[in-house]
Formats: C-alpha cells, structure tokens, sequence
C-alpha cells in the first residue's frame, strides 16, 4: 500500500454533509452544482484557511473566519464579505482582524479579491505586519485557488479527484460548480 504524501497527512477530513453530498454527486454524474448560503460559504472558507495553513512552513499563525455576508456592494454587485481573526505567532508576532471583500471579475469569469482591510490589536502588530506586507499579501490571495485547494483536499478523501471549479457571486449566495471522476 502507497505511503501517504506529507500534504496527504495533513489534511483533516472534515464533517460536513455538504461535501459528502457534493462527492456523492461528482461520483454519480461527473459534476455538482449549487448555491451556497453565507452560512454554508462560512463552513467552505474555514476548510480553505485550514488547508491554507499547511502551505507556509516556518510559519505559525492561528487565523478564523468569523463571519461570511453576501450582498449587494456599494457599486451595486454582488459583494462577499469574510471577517477573519488573525494571530501569527512566529517567525513575527502580529495579532489583529482583516476584512476581505471578493467580487465577480467579469472579465477573467472568476472571483478576486477587490478588498482587504488589516486592523490590528495593538502598534507593534501594525509595525511588524507592515514590515512583512501582510495587507498586500492578503489582498493579492486568489479566492479561487484557496476554494479550490479546500474543495479538492476534502473530495480526495472521499474517493473524488476534482478535474474543475467555477465559482460565481450573486445577490445572495455562491455558486458552485465543480467536475470531477471518481479515484
């Protein structure tokens, strides 16, 4: 029997009758699709933070989706808002909350990030996160991949190799589309 990849070993499998639905599905038909709720787009960015940990060696932080609205924005198109708790403990100590806004980019047909904004708990969190560039680094985060990493990581698991995702906002939720074949 092959011997789990580092990445294999850490993923965490998580509990979720939305996934095992959207694996079932993939299984059946080669594709799900849906809409998700605030609530049910709270679940998947959490998964996405989590995955989203393994990939910075060196680095410990503790991060938290705390809240996820879609909405109208200002401009009138659809807007998802996610309040993140944020706590690096090394190789800097910064802790603090960031605020990130991800609109439809019509153009490319995918989400992006069209705003993030950094407050933190106390001035030498502000100092060593602007030293390490941490709004920039946020901003410049594609929504996509952190979905798609969350998603494919926990299809695996569950015996689905995801082949593709789509991911479009509207007034209320987040539609999904994904493909994949069955391992």
């Amino acid at each position: 029997m092959p011997q789990p990849t580092k990445e294999q070993e850490r993923i965490i499998v998580i509990q979720s009758p939305l996934l095992d639905q959207m694996a079932q599905q993939i299984k059946d038909a080669g594709w799900f699709e849906a809409n998700l709720s605030a609530s049910q787009l709270l679940d998947l960015t959490t998964q996405a933070i989590d995955h989203l940990r393994g990939h910075f060696p060196g680095i410990n932080a503790g991060f938290s989706v705390t809240t996820a609205e879609i909405k109208p924005g200002k401009d009138g198109t659809p807007t998802c808002i996610l309040d993140t708790n944020i706590a690096v403990k090394s190789p800097i100590q910064v802790a603090g909350n960031a605020r990130v806004n991800w609109k439809n980019d019509q153009a490319l047909g995918k989400l992006r990030t069209s705003a993030a904004k950094l407050t933190y708990a106390d001035t030498p969190s502000q100092v060593l996160a602007k030293s390490f560039d941490l709004e920039t680094r946020i901003k410049a985060a594609d929504p996509n991949a952190l979905l798609g990493a969350a998603i494919k990581s926990q299809m695996q698991p569950r015996g689905v190799n995801v082949t593709g995702a789509a991911y479009t906002l509207s007034d209320n939720s987040l539609q999904i589309k994904v493909s994949g074949t069955t391992i």
